[in-house]
């Protein structure tokens, strides 16, 4: 029997809660997703999983010491992998001590300023049309990592075109790349950056992000996720005036 969660529930659960914790950030986050099992709901925690593309993504909410204690003896409950990550202002998630979580990868969280590209520098990039929905599925297929990177069905994607979100380059029917954004207020963030294998080094990436500073240079703030470990992406950032925020997403997986 398929179960929903709300953020009232939630609520409920942070006002009973002495050291409360969760990995759910927002109604968002809930949105069009069948909780595919609940393991724990009561009235100190509850933890449930939803399926996604062959793995279950764990989240969970309520006192520290009840949802440690729930994760400690979570092996034997369900197939595996599961993944589950936590965002912190520290490179550690003691939640997850003495659990079978491991960590898998951390990412960091850039941000900077208005950007100083004006609109008028748009140029060779253009919105994605629902007939590019395949070329984009295909290099979320062979790019992304499907544990670290929350990959959107083609649902999603969809809607993401019809809301003119994405932003793409191709030339002569050749799929060079693309780029998904959003806004909230006066707030930009990359979700998806991508260039097609055989056209890096091209000045292609650079492209994308300067079409899209310059489509929300009204934006006082930009935003963006980078695996620690990309030496090279986070230099480039960096030439555009991104720097580490402070902020982390921790993500572990249990095999």
């Amino acid at each position: 029997m398929d179960n929903v969660l709300s953020l009232e529930h939630i609520e409920q659960i942070k006002e009973a809660s002495k050291d409360f914790t969760s990995n759910i950030y927002s109604a968002k986050q809930l949105q069009n997703q069948t909780i595919s099992m609940i393991w724990q709901p009561a009235s100190d925690c509850c933890v449930w999983g939803v399926k996604q593309n062959g793995y279950y993504r764990l989240f969970f909410a309520g006192d520290k010491v009840s949802v440690n204690k729930y994760l400690h003896g979570l092996r034997n409950e369900f197939s595996f992998p599961i993944v589950t990550d936590i965002i912190a202002r520290q490179p550690i998630c003691e939640i997850l001590d003495n659990t079978s979580f491991k960590k898998y990868i951390t990412l960091l969280r850039l941000s900077m300023g208005k950007a100083d590209i004006e609109s008028c520098c748009i140029s060779e990039a253009t919105y994605a049309e629902l007939s590019h929905i395949n070329e984009i599925e295909k290099l979320f297929t062979s790019e992304f990592d499907v544990l670290v990177d929350q990959i959107p069905d083609r649902y999603a994607i969809q809607e993401a075109v019809e809301r003119k979100e994405i932003l793409i380059i191709e030339t002569e029917q050749n799929f060079k790349g693309f780029l998904w954004y959003g806004t909230i207020g006066k707030s930009a963030y990359v979700r998806y950056w991508c260039v097609a294998p055989k056209y890096r080094d091209k000045k292609i990436g650079a492209t994308l992000l300067k079409n899209y500073f310059a489509l929300n240079h009204t934006c006082t703030r930009h935003i963006l996720w980078v695996k620690e470990t990309n030496e090279n992406a986070i230099k480039r950032y960096k030439h555009y005036g991104y720097r580490p925020d402070g902020t982390y997403d921790l993500i572990y997986v249990m095999e």
